[in-house]
C-alpha cells in the first residue's frame, strides 16, 4: 500500500540519519540513494543528502584526504581479497567509500567481496549503483551478467524516468524543458524558455524555444532528450525537424511523454492524430507560449499508439526517424490502475502517491516502471 511505501521510505531516511551521526557515511549514502530511487521528491531525504555531502567534504578536509591515500587503501584491499581476508578487505574499501561514495574501483571490489561471501543481492545493488554512475563499466557489467546468468538475482524490468534513458543517451546531448530539474546522470546542455519558474531560479545554458536550437551546428549532438515536454508543443513537427538537424546520423531522440490513459487532465480529451500535426505545421503555429511559466498547457494528448501513428503517418517526419524502442503500459495494467487508483493527479501528495502506486501495479504485471508516462526512443535517419 502507499502507506507502507511511505513508511518504508521514512525508515530508510531514519536509518540514513543514524548512520550519518555514526559517521558511517557510505552506508548513509547508500540508504539515501535507495530512498531517492523510490521517491526522488522526498524532501527529508533530499535535505539529508545535501547535509551528508557537506559532512563528507568536511571529513575529507579533516583527514587531509587525497588520491594517494585512496590508491594505497585500494591496493591493500585487493591483496586482502586475493588472500581471502574478505572482512579486512571490506573495512579498507568502506574506508575509501566513506569519503568517496562513488569511487568506482572500490565499489567494484566491494561487490566482488559480496559475491565471494554469497551476498548476491548486496552485490547486485552495488553493481547497479556503479552502472548508474558509469553505464559502460565492463567490470560491473560482467559481474552483473554473472549474477543473472547463474540465477543468483532476478533481473526485473527497471526502466523508469529516473535512469532508463542511460542506455541510449550517451555522449554530447541536449535536454529541453527540464524546468530546473534535469534528468540525473546526464551532463546535457540545458535549453528552456525561461530560467525562473514562479520565483525558483535555475541554470539554463541556452534560453530558446524547443524548435530554435540555432546555437547548435548541424549534426553536432549525439542525443536530445526531454521529459513531459512534447505535449506542451503546439507545433511538434517544426520542433522534430529542428532536432533532426542538430542530432548526428544514427543519434538518439529520447522522449518521455505523459500517457493520456493515465493522466486525469487529458483522459477525456481526443487523442492526437497525424492530421493535427500536419495542420499545426501548415499554419506555422508557435511553440513559444504566451505564458511559459504555465506548466498545464497541454496542446496535445498522446497515447503510445497515437504518437507512433503520428511519426509513421506524418510525411514531414516519417523519413527522419525510426522507432527503436517503446516502453509503455499494457491495457491490462491500465485497467488495473484505473480500477484501483483512478488516474494520475498532478498535484501535491496525490502526485507522488499515485505515481508510486502506478509503478507498483506495473511491476506486479512484470512491466517497465514508467509511471504515468511512456518512453519512446527514436534513431535519426540521414
Amino acid at each position: 500500500s502507499v502507506r507502507n511505501e511511505n513508511a518504508n521510505l521514512n525508515t530508510l531516511v531514519a536509518l540514513a540519519q543514524v548512520q550519518t551521526e555514526r559517521q558511517n557515511y557510505f552506508e548513509a549514502y547508500s540508504l539515501i540513494q535507495k530512498a531517492l530511487r523510490e521517491n526522488p521528491f522526498h524532501n527529508t531525504a533530499l535535505e539529508l543528502f545535501r547535509s551528508l555531502n557537506e559532512k563528507i567534504g568536511q571529513h575529507k578536509k579533516e583527514k587531509k584526504w587525497n588520491s594517494r591515500k585512496s590508491v594505497d587503501l585500494l591496493l591493500t584491499a585487493e591483496r586482502l581479497i586475493e588472500n581471502q581476508k574478505l572482512a579486512e578487505a571490506k573495512n579498507k574499501l568502506v574506508e575509501i567509500l566513506n569519503l568517496e561514495p562513488q569511487h568506482i574501483e572500490a565499489l567494484n571490489n566491494l561487490a566482488v567481496t559480496n559475491i565471494l561471501e554469497k551476498q548476491y543481492e548486496s552485490a547486485a545493488e552495488l553493481l547497479k549503483s556503479i552502472l548508474m554512475i558509469e553505464d559502460t563499466n565492463e567490470v560491473a557489467l560482467e559481474n552483473y551478467r554473472y549474477l543473472v546468468e547463474n540465477n543468483f538475482v532476478n533481473e526485473n524490468k527497471e526502466i523508469n524516468w529516473e535512469y532508463g534513458f542511460l542506455e541510449y543517451c550517451k555522449g554530447k546531448g541536449i535536454e529541453i524543458g527540464s524546468g530546473g530539474k534535469p534528468l540525473p546522470r546526464l551532463n546535457s546542455l540545458q535549453v528552456d524558455l525561461v530560467d525562473d519558474y514562479n520565483g525558483f531560479k535555475y541554470h539554463v545554458d541556452y534560453l530558446a524555444a524547443a524548435d530554435d536550437l540555432s546555437f547548435a551546428e548541424n549534426g553536432s549532438f549525439d542525443y536530445i532528450i526531454h521529459s513531459n515536454m512534447l505535449e506542451h508543443l503546439a507545433n511538434p513537427v517544426k520542433a522534430l525537424i529542428e532536432w533532426h538537424r542538430v542530432i548526428k546520423p544514427n543519434g538518439i531522440l529520447y522522449m518521455i511523454v505523459p500517457d493520456k490513459r493515465l493522466w486525469i487532465n487529458d483522459r477525456q480529451r481526443n487523442v492526437s492524430y497525424p492530421q493535427e500535426w500536419k495542420y499545426a505545421f501548415q499554419e506555422n503555429r508557435s511553440n513559444s507560449p504566451s505564458f511559459p511559466n504555465n506548466p498545464n498547457t497541454h496542446f496535445f494528448a498522446y497515447t503510445p499508439q497515437a504518437l507512433v501513428d503520428c511519426f509513421n503517418k506524418t510525411e514531414s517526419v516519417s523519413k527522419l526517424y525510426e522507432i527503436v524502442d517503446l516502453y509503455t503500459t499494457s491495457e491490462k495494467a491500465v485497467s488495473q490502475i484505473v480500477d484501483e487508483i483512478n488516474v494520475f493527479m498532478p498535484d501535491g501528495d496525490h502526485m507522488m502517491k499515485n505515481y508510486l502506486k502506478i509503478q507498483e501495479i506495473q511491476a506486479r504485471n512484470g512491466e517497465y516502471k514508467v509511471g504515468h508516462s511512456f518512453h519512446i526512443v527514436l534513431r535519426v535517419v540521414k
